[in-house]
């Protein structure tokens, strides 16, 4: 696999894992300091699919009203009259004549004596851990756009050539002895004898599919497919009536391109199991008469 091809599976790999880091660092801050489960709502956020354990953390932390001391920073609730952590007095007394007042006021509501002005509590930002949120499916869309190049970049120039030859014959020992092989085994099965090789920069790989059941009646067609995962032949058998149908029971496939190729065989849409072995020599030393497709 070339690098420009691990580019984009390092992404999609790597970058979840750093936000699941991320995530379960600032909840982990965060609730500590608000004297919540630490522990259990980092790893809620940090784990969740799709951001719902942030999401709900969220909701549940503004909901505990969000104040701070205005003296050390540290978060208090209303009903604090001073903080217990610096001892900053949050709440006041009328000097005059001893009712409750709040921080603030300016007058007392009961005698109407003028009040020293203190302090009241800080309401904390609410919105640091929701600009995370944004932050990170901002980056999470920048993300799927570099995906998107990136695989246009890597994938969308095509995987190189494919040639199918139909009426394949069996041309080494070693190509005799895997076919009697599968010949003992499950006559409706799928068999295929894989050999790579790297040629200069070309990456070529060959397939001799084998599938008894293909021998009558059944028409064939042969693909490539990219993703960003990887690349495959696509092996398509289709049951046919038409008295044109061929039905090669053994075909060899040969591609030549940027990668290796994986194989993928369908029966009418349905994929079928494939028993892959390797060949230690090539498959295709003479081309017979063949069928070519350029992708």
């Amino acid at each position: 696999m070339t690098a420009m091809m691990m580019i984009p599976i390092l992404l999609v790999v790597i970058f979840p894992l750093i936000c699941c880091v991320v995530i379960g660092v600032f909840v982990y801050r965060d609730a500590s300091k608000r004297r919540m489960n630490k522990v259990l709502w980092a790893l809620v956020a940090a784990l969740t699919p799709a951001f719902v354990g942030l999401i709900i953390y969220l909701i549940v932390r503004e909901s505990g009203g969000g104040l701070q001391c205005p003296g050390c920073g540290e978060p208090v609730t209303p009903q604090y009259a001073v903080c217990p952590q610096c001892g900053f007095r949050l709440r006041e007394n009328c000097p005059q004549c001893g009712a409750a007042v709040e921080a603030g006021w300016k007058l007392c509501p009961q005698c109407a004596a003028p009040l020293p002005q203190t302090s009241a509590p800080v309401k904390k930002e609410r919105s640091s851990l929701s600009r995370m949120l944004l932050t990170i499916i901002a980056v999470f869309l920048v993300l799927a756009v570099l995906l998107a190049i990136v695989g246009l970049i890597t994938f969308g120039s095509g995987s190189g050539s494919i040639n199918t030859i139909y009426n394949y014959a069996p041309s080494s020992p070693q190509v005799e002895e895997w076919l009697e092989q599968c010949r003992q085994q499950d006559p409706d099965g799928v068999y295929a004898l894989r050999y790579q090789r790297k040629d200069g920069e070309i990456l070529e790989t060959q397939y001799l599919i084998y599938r008894p059941a293909a021998e009558h009646d059944t028409d064939i067609s042969t693909s490539q497919s990219s993703s960003i995962f990887g690349a495959a032949v696509e092996v398509g058998y289709f049951s046919s009536t038409s008295p044109d149908s061929s039905g090669y029971s053994l075909l060899q496939i040969t591609t030549r391109g940027n990668r290796y190729m994986g194989l993928k065989v369908q029966l009418d849409g349905t994929d079928l199991p494939v028993q892959v072995s390797e060949s230690s020599e090539p498959l295709a030393p003479f081309v017979l008469k063949s069928s070519s497709e350029n992708s």
